[in-house]
């Protein structure tokens, strides 16, 4: 990260650790739901913003709040909160990976039977596998969330591989993305395309 500071920031883990234990006190509710389309709308758009001061500001007696001095106060006893995974199933994580890491998902062609009974490479067999758990994370997804699920079905499922071959590059992006992703749900963005057509998945 580049802060133009000589003070180097804190470590990932402890910057998580603090924003996801600040979003746990304010407790977000439901209070930003819309009475339309109630709490799945098709398409959702966030906004930020970014506070900043003009760099003649930026005296020597500025200092960073993660700074230490003699006047810190020191809170013993802090302990990490577990389980902030969107996604808290850890064996589901773990096949959402295996189905989207690697070369894109598609339904491999066996080889030439005309030299007798086909012998799958490891290749080949490797994305079987992948595919074969497909169900089980459309399963396991469901129980989460059935939007989600469905979601996943329709781009990684046997009639998309079928009928259309390798699911777009964008879906993988997000599903990865909410494999990792912690119980912030302003990190997922549906973006409809100006034509009214199909929405396309970003993440911040």
């Amino acid at each position: 990260m580049n802060h133009q500071s000589r003070i180097d920031f804190v470590a990932e883990k402890t910057f998580r650790t603090a924003w996801f234990s600040y979003i746990r006190l304010v407790e977000l509710g439901n209070d930003m739901e819309c009475f339309r389309c109630g709490g799945t709308p098709a398409v959702t758009i966030w906004d930020g913003v970014t506070l900043s001061f003009n760099r003649k500001n930026i005296l020597a007696t500025l200092r960073p709040p993660t700074m230490v001095d003699k006047e810190s106060e020191v809170k013993t006893g802090i302990k990490p909160q577990h389980g902030l995974q969107l996604i808290a199933d850890k064996p589901l994580r773990k096949n959402i990976h295996t189905v989207l890491d690697g070369k894109p998902l598609s339904l491999p062609r066996l080889p030439d039977e005309s030299d007798g009974p086909p012998v799958p490479s490891s290749g080949i067999k490797e994305m079987m596998d992948r595919v074969k758990l497909v169900p089980s994370v459309v399963a396991h997804l469901s129980e989460l969330d059935t939007h989600l699920a469905t979601l996943f079905d329709q781009y990684f499922g046997f009639g998309y591989l079928l009928s259309k071959g390798s699911p777009p590059r964008a879906y993988k992006a997000l599903f990865l993305q909410v494999r990792m992703c912690f119980r912030c749900r302003s990190q997922l963005i549906l973006f409809a395309d100006s034509d009214g057509g199909e929405c396309t998945p970003i993440y911040q």
